[in-house]
C-alpha cells in the first residue's frame, strides 16, 4: 500500500498515486481536512471520507487507499454530526462552483 505524502500546506495531504473519482473521473492528487481550526495535517486512513471537487460525490477510502462511492446504506448509519460535516463540505464546494466554476471549467491563459 502506498503511503500518502504530507504537503507543506497545513491540512493537505498529497496522495502517493493520483486517483480518478469513481463517479466523474476527476483526477485527484490531494485531500484536505474539513476540521475546524487548528487544522493538523493527518494523512487519510481507511474509512476516512473525501468529497470530489468536481461532482461533489461523497467518497470513502478503502483499505487499499483507493476511493469508492459511499453507499446510501453507509450514509444512513453515519452519526448526524458526520452527515452534517459532509453536507457542509459539499455545500462549500457547490458555492465555489457557482462562483468560479468547477475544476477544469476555466480556460487557462496561453502565452
Amino acid at each position: 500500500m502506498d503511503q500518502p505524502l504530507i504537503s507543506p500546506e497545513p491540512g493537505v495531504t498529497l496522495l502517493s498515486k493520483q486517483q480518478g473519482c469513481p463517479v466523474c473521473g476527476y483526477a485527484m492528487n490531494a485531500v484536505g481536512q474539513a476540521d475546524k481550526p487548528p487544522v493538523q495535517t493527518v494523512p487519510p486512513k481507511p474509512g476516512d471520507f473525501a468529497v470530489c471537487m468536481r461532482c461533489v460525490c461523497v467518497l470513502v477510502f478503502e483499505p487499499s487507499m483507493t476511493l469508492r462511492i459511499l453507499t446510501n446504506k453507509e450514509w444512513a448509519v453515519l452519526p448526524p454530526s458526520e452527515r452534517m460535516d459532509l453536507t457542509r463540505m459539499r455545500t462549500r464546494i457547490q458555492v465555489m462552483h457557482a462562483t468560479v466554476g468547477p475544476p477544469g471549467s476555466r480556460q487557462e491563459p496561453t502565452s
